[in-house]
């Protein structure tokens, strides 16, 4: 049967076992506490290891022209375009893709090189939490393709009965349980 199993653990022992996992529950469970605590484990462990904590509910698409324009013709399946896409929607919410300045492009790319970078060593941390509270549809849909994508490159299949050969890389994302059922629901198989 194709279908996982749904495992309860220990905060601790998901971060010390798995490098990937999608965290769900219900409206005030708790799941944004687990993620800050995921950063801070992540620091307490590795203090160079660079954490990208991404808070959906906080990622602006107020763009005027084109609420969506950031992900437009970004490939969820390529992770310079994954970082791009994040860095710019962190550092700059809210402005349209061609009316940033070239200082503000060098930033972003700069950063999205680095993080993309960190990435191929394993050793970046990436927690996307409230995927489910994205501001737009297209935007949650795409941050998922981009998780699953970044979770299949880490290979979780033996990391539990084998966690000492775990990467210092990680990525987690949280969303409410709502966001997994029925026919719009989102899928991670890469968890």
């Amino acid at each position: 049967d194709a279908e996982k199993e749904m495992k309860h653990l220990a905060v601790d022992t998901l971060f010390d076992r798995i490098s990937t996992a999608v965290i769900v529950g219900l409206p005030g469970a708790g799941k944004t506490t687990i993620m800050r605590h995921f950063a801070w484990k992540g620091f307490d462990k590795n203090p160079d290891s660079p954490i990208l904590l991404v808070e959906a509910k906080n990622l602006s698409v107020k763009a005027k022209k084109n609420p969506e324009a950031h992900i437009q013709g970004k490939d969820t399946s390529n992770t310079k375009d994954i970082f791009s896409v994040l860095t710019t929607l962190f550092l700059c919410p809210g402005i349209d893709p061609p009316d940033l300045s070239h200082k503000e492009k060098s930033q972003i790319e700069e950063t999205g090189i680095a993080l993309n970078q960190c990435w191929q060593e394993r050793r970046l941390i990436v927690l996307i939490d409230a995927i489910d509270e994205a501001p737009t549809l297209a935007l949650r849909r795409w941050l998922a393709a981009a998780a699953n994508h970044l979770m299949g490159e880490l290979c979780p299949a033996d990391s539990e009965t084998n966690p000492d050969n775990l990467p210092l890389g990680r990525c987690y994302l949280s969303l409410r349980v709502v966001e997994m059922e029925g026919e719009g629901g989102l899928a991670f198989p890469h968890a």
